[in-house]
């Protein structure tokens, strides 16, 4: 468990099947599950053999060869670590797509997943590894995927245009057509989980405003010099809000933030420029503040932290951060406390 698996998933899921298993008074030892016990944090990620065999070994202490459609439906937003906050501070059907592509990386490793648009569809789309046996561990992320969005919908009928597996159909066909609807289609080259164009606009009943409020929240501290006068604090802190907002889906651009702000991306420029200032200068401000902010949080990891603030990975965002501060991330949160308190440790 020292060395971190380039393709695996996130202990959870094996932690939520194992559940799965105690409830029907199943005895796991000398199954696999023992690591279970070890206290490590969901968000670490084991390695997809392992998780492949707990899923066979789940299928044969059962006896149900679709265990994979019960997992599913147990995943919380909540257990998703980063891709459940970002799902949950979704505005829109199209923002929870858009999320949903980009922080699946967080609890499935090495199997990336891509956002396409074609017809009338936007589709997610994942590999499979043809050679490992991996029916029931996309049968279990297609109704987590299913499930997560009729709840954020507010929709319990909510059917995908399709969904498609890499493998043959199985021969117990109407019970995966029971759960997952009957837009099911197989031997296809890659995974997909297919919506409705028209409903990517489609707004969110179900958005958790509290966490939406402990996000953006953050965003309050990200303001300018108060030298400045009150107006152009204003002016920047909207600019701030914005880029803010936008992180939580990718690194915005000038234009975006300018079409945000309804001015030309000419204007945003030349109204910076006049400040002494730069959209790039400003952006690295917002990151700074943010990450500063996560990282007074003990309940947000680093990698997840990285995600927040508009990095690809952990690795470039701690060369980040000790660019902008002096200091890796980690020994920033260690020292946070004494700041807080009135010990500062001066320059370093």
């Amino acid at each position: 468990m020292s060395v971190k698996p380039t393709q695996g998933v996130a202990i959870v899921y094996a932690r939520l099947l194992g559940e799965t298993l105690k409830e029907e008074g199943i005895d796991l030892t000398g199954e696999g599950f023992e690591f279970l016990e070890q206290g490590l944090d969901d968000s670490e990620v084991i390695r997809i053999e392992l998780w492949l065999r707990l899923m066979a070994a789940a299928e044969r202490l059962t006896g149900d060869d679709a265990i994979g459609l019960r997992v599913g439906q147990r995943i919380q937003p909540h257990h998703l670590g980063l891709l459940g906050y970002a799902l949950m501070a979704s505005g829109s059907v199209g923002e929870l797509v858009q999320r949903y592509a980009r922080y699946h990386c967080t609890i499935v490793k090495g199997f990336p997943m891509e956002l396409q648009k074609h017809g009338k569809n936007s589709t997610l789309n994942w590999a499979s590894r043809p050679e490992l046996s991996m029916f029931q561990s996309h049968v279990c992320a297609v109704t987590a995927m299913l499930f997560l969005f009729r709840a954020a919908i507010g929709d319990s009928r909510f059917t995908p245009s399709e969904i498609g597996f890499t493998h043959p159909p199985p021969e117990n066909i109407d019970s995966y057509v029971a759960v997952l609807g009957p837009n099911l289609s197989f031997d296809n080259n890659a995974m997909s989980f297919s919506i409705p164009a028209d409903l990517l606009s489609r707004p969110l009943i179900n958005t958790d405003k509290k966490l939406v409020s402990i996000l953006r929240a953050q965003l309050e501290q990200s303001l300018p010099d108060q030298h400045e006068s009150s107006d152009s604090r204003g002016f920047l802190t909207t600019m701030h809000h914005a880029i803010g907002e936008s992180l939580a889906t990718s690194i915005p651009g000038i234009s975006a933030i300018a079409a945000e702000m309804n001015m030309s991306k000419r204007t945003l420029s030349r109204r910076l420029s006049d400040r002494n200032t730069s959209f790039r200068e400003e952006l690295f401000k917002v990151q700074e503040q943010l990450a500063k902010s996560y990282l007074e949080d003990n309940r947000l990891p680093l990698s997840e932290i990285a995600f927040l603030v508009g990095f690809e990975n952990q690795s470039s965002f701690t060369r980040a951060f000790k660019r902008w501060v002096g200091l890796t991330p980690k020994y920033w949160q260690r020292t946070a406390g004494q700041r807080s308190i009135g010990q500062g440790m001066g320059p370093i």
